[in-house]
């Protein structure tokens, strides 16, 4: 007899809920989690407003140089995305984001000779401003 869709469904999001505890449950048995040997690197970029093909040149830099550097755990780079809510900034144009096991990686990926390459070839031609936000 088949199983009902409300029934498949409820099936399919437990099975979820259940994954995402093992897999935190096990991060955190390794060291690896949001409290633990985790440091996120965020970056947001204000391109250059005179140059219309600013964004996709540096999307298409940090793809070349940067998703290829050893040591990040998650990469995740895209366009800002319009909101009608007010609390949200909405001025930058790209976001980079960026998880490592620890600062020592990262440290290490800022002098990378791929995250230099990256700096000279498609941040600085494209980008007014940036700025930084690291934590653990």
């Amino acid at each position: 007899m088949p199983i009902p869709e409300a029934r498949r469904a409820m099936q399919a999001r437990a099975m979820r809920d259940i994954s995402a505890k093992t897999v935190l449950r096990l991060r955190a048995r390794a060291g690896v989690g949001y409290h633990a040997g985790m440091f996120s690197h965020v970056v947001i970029f204000y391109t250059h407003p005179n140059n219309p093909t600013a964004v996709d040149e540096l999307l298409a830099g940090a793809e070349k140089y940067l998703r290829p550097i050893p040591g990040v755990i998650s990469f995740h780079i895209g366009r800002m995305v319009p909101s009608e809510r007010p609390v949200v900034e909405q001025s930058y144009q790209v976001a980079l984001n960026l998880i490592f096991a620890s600062k020592q990686l990262q440290d290490e990926y800022q002098i990378h000779p791929l995250h230099l390459e990256f700096v000279e070839k498609a941040f600085k031609p494209n980008c007014a401003r940036v700025v930084v936000y690291d934590f653990e």
